[in-house]
């Protein structure tokens, strides 16, 4: 039996389901993104809900493309032991 996954309808609620998935997992705004549409209505206000909630984000630096590139890459190094040429590459 298949549970229908949470909706959310308003941007405090929304926000708040992506502060605990950033918490769980770093995610790129697309992984993100992505996550989010699935939990909010398949219509032009879902879509600016999620536009919403990622700009929030992104002023309160919860989310950034460019450190989530770099600590990754860095966890990558320091923590797999991969040279810098296959971190470059992943």
């Amino acid at each position: 039996m298949a549970f229908a996954k949470k909706q959310y309808f308003d941007e405090n609620s929304l926000y708040d389901y992506a502060v605990g998935a950033l918490g769980r997992r770093m995610r790129t705004v697309a992984e993100l993104k992505r996550l989010l549409r699935g939990r909010v209505p398949k219509d032009e206000i879902g879509a600016t809900l999620v536009e919403l909630v990622v700009l929030r984000l992104k002023q309160h630096k919860y989310l950034n493309d460019s450190s989530y590139a770099a600590l990754y890459s860095a966890l990558r190094r320091d923590n797999e032991k991969f040279g810098p040429r296959r971190v470059i590459t992943d």
